[in-house]
């Protein structure tokens, strides 16, 4: 199988990932409720993780390094956490996930102002600013489109936000291994992602990180190993929101995944994606019948072509690179509905391809000649 979905879940895991999926469940342990010298062990390697995604990262400390089971029980947490009846209004964009959105369409007490977007998909943050009220409490960013691969300028995000005091929640999902993240000075924010894309983690792992000096309301209590013998939950982090048994396979495979994305570096492995994405645009943007919703500039985007082909609903696009030819690609809606009202795809929704490290120029090859043959075929 040509794999080509790693957008929604990375094929190739490095070998240090399984290994160190598979020790953890070697040593099953409850870290921090027992005494045995192997939860000591891998007490110190959890920690040792939260270094590792807390440098990564650009972090101001480790204990803000809260692990979740994905980016969305993460954005849940920072977004339910920030609520507060009298100031219940959040500023994000058209370009967001439903784990976003419907957290926010969840809740009659929201009220929310959308910043738009230019025409060629990218967020016009410079309106931020002018959406902001006095009931704003937190501005939801989306830093990277899962449909059109746009990336946000956060940086400047941030930086018009907290001229209000402000914070920013960044949502890193498509961003973390796929462009540097630096959040050094940014005191005023909180970035959610999940292991299991770029990161080369297992499934079944994310990272809410936290400022500092921002205090989250809990969604979810329970044991922490710590301070057990008060009823209210810990005042801070990580035991604050990180309640019952550790996913510790899956933190540990995931260190090591973010450890193998350092060492092979982000930009090398932005470079050898975003080639082979210009080499589908290149060959798919004169095809008869094929709408690539791409300008062709990869300088701000993540590696990430959608397309359609005349008419036809992109599920049974998808479906047919399966079935017939054996490619993975991803079909649909893509849980995100407005990113497709502003592409005008509402009724098809997108095929989209997203090549991973270990993807071959032979794949998109393949991949451009199944497309073309399928394109044959339909009225």
């Amino acid at each position: 199988m040509i794999y080509l979905d790693n957008s929604a879940t990375s094929y190739f895991k490095p070998r240090a990932v399984k290994k160190a999926v598979l020790n953890a469940l070697s040593h099953p342990v409850n870290i921090g409720r027992t005494s045995n010298p192997k939860a000591f062990l891998y007490s110190k390697k959890i920690y040792l993780a939260r270094e590792t995604i807390c440098d990564f990262i650009g972090g101001k400390e480790p204990e803000s390094v809260v692990f979740t089971n994905n980016a969305t029980m993460a954005l849940n947490f920072a977004l339910k956490g920030m609520l507060n009846k009298d100031k219940n209004h959040i500023v994000t964009t058209y370009t967001e996930h439903n784990s976003v959105l419907r957290q926010i369409y969840s809740h009659e007490n929201i009220s929310c102002s959308f910043i738009p977007c230019n025409a060629d998909y990218t967020v016009d943050i410079y309106k931020i600013p002018e959406l902001i009220q006095e009931n704003t409490n937190l501005v939801v960013l989306n830093c990277a489109s899962n449909v059109t691969g746009c990336i946000a300028d956060w940086k400047t995000a941030y930086e018009l936000t907290n001229k209000f005091n402000i914070p920013v929640l960044f949502d890193f999902s498509q961003v973390a291994g796929n462009i540097p993240i630096n959040l050094y000075g940014l005191d005023n924010c909180l970035a959610a992602f999940s292991g299991h894309k770029s990161l080369l983690g297992p499934q079944g792992t994310g990272v809410l990180y936290v400022s500092p000096n921002i205090m989250l309301k809990t969604v979810f209590e329970g044991g922490t190993g710590s301070m057990s013998t008060e009823l209210s939950q810990p005042e801070f982090y990580p035991d604050r929101l990180e309640s019952g048994t550790m996913n510790t396979p899956g933190i540990l495979g995931l260190s090591e995944g973010v450890k193998f994305v350092e060492k092979v570096t982000v930009a090398e492995m932005r470079a050898k994606k975003l080639s082979l994405c210009s080499h589908l645009y290149e060959k798919l943007k004169n095809m008869n019948k094929i709408k690539v919703y791409h300008n062709g500039n990869f300088s701000d985007k993540i590696p990430l072509i959608s397309f359609n082909i005349g008419a036809a609903y992109s599920d049974e696009i998808a479906a047919v690179l399966a079935n017939d030819y054996n490619i993975s690609v991803r079909g649909g809606y893509h849980c995100a509905p407005f990113a497709h009202k502003i592409m005008g795809t509402e009724e098809q929704g997108a095929v989209r391809v997203t090549p991973g490290y270990k993807t071959k120029k032979s794949d998109i090859i393949k991949l451009v000649d199944s497309i073309y043959k399928i394109s044959k075929k339909m009225p």
